[in-house]
C-alpha cells in the first residue's frame, strides 16, 4: 500500500515537469507566479493525500452502502470525498461505529444460557394423568 501511495504522490508531483519536457510553456511573473505556483501544488497535494484518506477509510471500516460509496469518492473527486466526510467519517470517529446500520430483520430475544449451575436441565414434560373414576357401590352382602 505504501508502494501505491508513494508512487500516486510521485506521479503527481512529476506532472508538470513532463508537461513542460512536452513544449508547455511555464508563464510565471515575478515573485507572486511563482508563491501562486507552490501554493497550488500543495494545495493540490494535500486535497489528493485527503481523497486517497477517504477512499481508504471508506474500503477498510465496515460501513453501510459501502459500494455506494466507493462509487462517490471514486467518481465525485475532491466534493464526493467531503460529502463522505461529512456523511460517514466525521459521525464515525464519534461514536466508534458506522452510523444507522439498518436492522437485519426483527429484533431477536436474547438467549438464555441452556447450561450452568444456576439453570439445572429440566426433566422431560410428562402429561398428567386423568383421575381415575370412582369403584361402583358394593352391593349389600348377606346378613347376619
Amino acid at each position: 500500500m505504501k508502494k501505491i501511495k508513494t508512487a500516486i504522490i510521485a506521479g503527481s508531483a512529476l506532472a508538470p515537469v513532463v508537461a513542460l519536457a512536452q513544449g508547455a510553456t511555464l508563464n510565471i511573473q515575478g515573485t507572486w507566479g511563482i508563491i501562486g505556483s507552490i501554493v497550488v501544488f500543495v494545495l493540490y497535494i494535500t486535497l489528493l493525500i485527503f481523497w486517497i484518506v477517504m477512499l481508504v477509510h471508506s474500503i477498510k471500516h465496515p460501513i453501510e452502502h459501502k459500494p455506494l460509496w466507493i462509487l462517490v469518492i471514486i467518481l465525485g473527486g475532491i466534493l464526493g470525498s467531503v460529502i463522505y466526510f461529512f456523511a460517514v467519517k466525521k459521525p464515525y470517529e464519534k461514536s466508534g461505529t458506522p452510523p444507522a446500520q439498518s436492522p437485519q430483520g426483527p429484533p431477536q430475544p436474547p438467549q438464555q444460557p441452556t447450561e450452568g449451575p444456576s439453570n439445572p436441565p429440566r426433566p422431560p414434560y410428562v402429561p398428567p394423568q386423568p383421575p381415575t373414576p370412582p369403584q361402583p357401590p358394593q352391593p349389600p352382602g348377606p346378613q347376619q
